[in-house]
């Protein structure tokens, strides 16, 4: 589906002009950034664009800590929330070339014991299919303060009720729960907790040096507080809600930089991580037992925020979709007091990131960059 980002080399004549192009493109950028930052809905923005595998664009916008006065810096860390989800599915897809699993086995060869797991496949959890609900409802009553050990959380999720939101495989809903479990087998199969499986056959490889399953303790230079604005106010904001890291995990746990995540995309899609055929897999939107297309907007009722188009399909750890008539492949994330997102565009061979330390604003924030870059 997705054709491999190939590195172009321009003439050399043509080197002014791009340069003419890329300064033109990047004050259209600062131009639609400042305006959504002018509306103080967010404490800070960091900004990047990548075409054929070169960084163009790297700006921060904003406080990375009120408190202190710390700006967004171009190396600024934030937490990345769902954009986790397709380092899970690679780390899942990486075992199965190697014939330790596969995506079709059904959720039963591993925990035998979850109810309806005969039912279950990995794929529909990879594409959402599963009908697991979803554990981060708020009614679900799991404590994301507390320290849980994986097995801990598998059987919180065990006890869910209701367990099935719909018979598997027939409707899709996004389901964090699906990709906790995704998580878990991948520390089953390779014998080490997921954020040392990620380090020694992603993060290390790829050199993404800023990228790591978070942990709340840890030191991390440059690293951004988080923060929640405060209902119907502008610009008042309130430090985030504690959350361990052990209870997003494989669903949403890790921390990156634009840098590291635009690097990621075109490494992904480069065939630099998984076989062609594997690839091929993972950005293939999903299907419904019945064949059908998987259709994300089934059962959304909110209307998208102005210039905003959502994605229609779901594959594997990713969105697919168009924007603006172009193919666009990426994926969102949010959790307690950040918001991310990260796209492609093959057809113009390039990867937008945005990040930000308030929770609901990449997707605007995005789109607006696009709008800019795509020059549309």
């Amino acid at each position: 589906m997705l054709k491999a980002i190939c590195v172009a080399l321009l003439p050399l004549l043509a080197a002014p002009a791009f340069a003419q192009t890329d300064k033109a493109m990047e004050a259209r950028v600062d131009a639609a950034v400042t305006r959504l930052m002018d509306e103080k809905r967010t404490a800070g923005a960091e900004v990047g664009v990548m075409r054929d595998g070169k960084m163009i664009l790297s700006k921060g916008y904003g406080l990375a800590n009120i408190e202190l006065g710390v700006p967004v810096k171009p190396d600024t860390v934030f937490r990345i929330g769902s954009i986790t989800k397709q380092f899970t599915a690679a780390a899942l897809l990486l075992l199965a070339e190697e014939k330790k699993l596969s995506v079709d086995d059904k959720l039963s060869k591993y925990f035998p014991d979850f109810p309806r797991a005969d039912d279950v496949t990995l794929r529909m959890m990879l594409n959402h299919t599963s009908g697991l609900h979803n554990y981060t409802d708020p009614k679900a009553d799991i404590d994301q303060h507390k320290d849980m050990t994986t097995a801990e959380m598998v059987r919180n999720i065990q006890k869910l009720s209701p367990m099935y939101d719909f018979e598997p495989g027939t409707e899709y809903r996004y389901s964090n729960s699906g990709y906790f479990l995704l998580g878990a087998i991948v520390e089953k199969m390779s014998g080490q907790p997921l954020g040392a499986f990620l380090k020694a056959r992603i993060f290390d490889k790829l050199a993404l040096s800023q990228t790591a399953m978070d942990d709340v303790l840890a030191i991390v230079p440059n690293r951004a507080s988080g923060y929640d604005l405060v209902k119907d106010s502008k610009g008042e904001f309130r430090n985030t809600t504690y959350a361990s890291m052990t209870w997003p995990a494989g669903a949403g746990a890790m921390r990156s930089t634009i840098g590291d995540l635009a690097k990621w995309h075109d490494a992904l899609f480069g065939g630099k991580v998984l076989k062609p055929e594997t690839l091929a897999d993972m950005t293939t939107p999903g299907r419904y037992k019945n064949g059908t297309p998987i259709d994300t907007r089934a059962g959304v009722t909110r209307a998208p925020p102005a210039g905003v188009e959502p994605p229609t399909g779901y594959a594997m750890g990713l969105m697919t979709g168009t924007f603006a008539g172009e193919p666009r492949i990426g994926h969102s994330g949010s959790i307690d007091g950040f918001n991310a997102m990260i796209n492609t565009y093959p057809k113009s061979k390039l990867t937008i990131v945005v990040l930000n330390n308030t929770v609901g604003q990449s997707a605007e924030f995005e789109a607006a960059v696009a709008h800019a870059v795509l020059g549309k």
